[in-house]
């Protein structure tokens, strides 16, 4: 289902059995993660079979992967079984398994959409920061999928940094649910159940099981618990809309002066990658990018396609593409130097010893460069006492 992490976490559905593919929660949970134009589709095929030709493709892709919807004599088909089993999930009450729900109603959300915005970011700043307070939880799934290695964020993780906090957080989840292939199954239903709660109610956790599911929630902000009791978070709203989150903070001038009005962690932690801060203010960072500042985000595997896209999404204002462009030209100028451990050997006496110790490095594989003109090889450092050897032998 490509590598969106939605539709791949609607890939470990369809891997289900039919029976619990087809229980109440997990419809509603598969309608909550549909687009809009994928939910119309849907509750037109309630009511009759549809021609192929009166639907875009794309608004039933995911319904046909997962077999929901066939396709018989060019229309789309929603089987009797599946409209029932619709219904039900929309007009009868749902098992509770893991959190059943208590009778009292959130008079309000315990944060503001702010607040679980920041413990989100806080999280994640730690984590790829190697902060020795890291969530433990997060940092073992981020070591999983290569998101972050021991020695800090990879040219992977940076790539995730790139993505909505939808996609980040839903990457998570899978790297959860994938973890164990003894639980996978049963952290897929455990999903489907928590993504059809109602965020404003609090639940109670019905202790006979043994889900991990839900440390992971309180690891990225979308639960707390109160008084032994589950309540849902602001937060949890991303899971299914990346709107969230997405404030511009940061200005590009065409001198390469970067302005940035955040100070949190993580806006600060991923700009100094590739950056250099000059001034810092209570409300606004003054930061500059160069040639060096590029040099030093392409050891960390970082490349200048990432850090273009990064500045455009965050961008309060268009950028100038010379700008751009500029970042691009530093990137390939680095490319084109090649970094090599060597020794030089150089100062031979004469033409026919330089040629003799050239051609014992040709005729062994030995990795050189050779300088004919000024008498000078460059050796490998894995070759270097070899050739030191065969110098003090050979050449008298």
């Amino acid at each position: 289902m490509g590598e969106c992490p939605v539709s791949r976490f609607l890939a470990q559905i369809k891997e289900l059995e039919e029976e619990k593919m087809h229980r109440s929660d997990v419809i509603l949970a598969i309608f909550k993660l549909l687009d809009e134009s994928e939910k119309r589709a849907l509750f037109s095929l309630m009511s009759s079979n549809i021609s192929v030709r009166r639907v875009e493709q794309e608004s039933v892709h995911k319904l046909l992967l997962l077999g929901i919807l066939t396709v018989e004599k060019e229309y789309y088909v929603l089987s009797d079984k599946i409209r029932s089993r619709v219904l039900q999930a929309c007009t009868r009450p749902m098992d509770e398994r893991v959190l059943v729900r208590v009778g009292m109603e959130g008079k309000s959300v315990v944060r503001s959409s702010a607040d679980s915005s920041d413990i989100y970011s806080t999280v994640l700043y730690k984590t790829i920061s190697s902060k020795p307070n890291a969530n433990k939880t997060v940092r073992r799934l981020m070591l999983n999928t290569g998101i972050v290695s021991k020695d800090g964020l990879t040219h992977k993780g940076f790539n995730f940094l790139l993505t909505g906090r939808k996609n980040q957080m839903w990457t998570l989840v899978l790297a959860h649910i994938q973890e164990d292939l003894a639980t996978r199954q049963e952290e897929v239903l455990v999903m489907c159940e928590f993504l059809v709660k109602d965020p404003k109610r609090m639940y109670a956790i019905d202790v006979s099981y043994r889900s991990k599911m839900l440390d992971l929630f309180e690891s990225l902000g979308l639960i707390t618990f109160e008084r032994g009791l589950v309540r849902f978070s602001s937060t949890f709203s991303l899971l299914f809309d990346d709107e969230e989150g997405g404030e511009k903070f940061l200005t590009l001038e065409s001198n390469f002066r970067l302005y940035i009005y955040s100070n949190r962690p993580l806006d600060v932690f991923i700009i100094s990658l590739f950056s250099i801060k000059i001034r810092e203010f209570p409300n606004m960072i003054v930061a500059m990018i160069n040639e060096d500042s590029i040099r030093q985000a392409l050891t960390y595997g970082i490349t200048a396609g990432q850090i273009r896209v990064y500045l455009n999404q965050n961008s309060m204002h268009k950028i100038n593409e010379n700008v751009l462009e500029q970042i691009r030209l530093w990137e390939k100028r680095m490319n084109r130097i090649h970094a090599w451990e060597s020794y030089i050997f150089s100062n031979f006496l004469n033409y026919k010893d330089f040629l003799l110790v050239e051609s014992y490095c040709e005729n062994n594989n030995v990795e050189h460069r050779s300088y004919r003109d000024k008498r000078v090889l460059v050796v490998g450092v894995e070759n270097y006492d070899n050739v030191k050897s065969f110098i003090r032998v050979s050449i008298k």
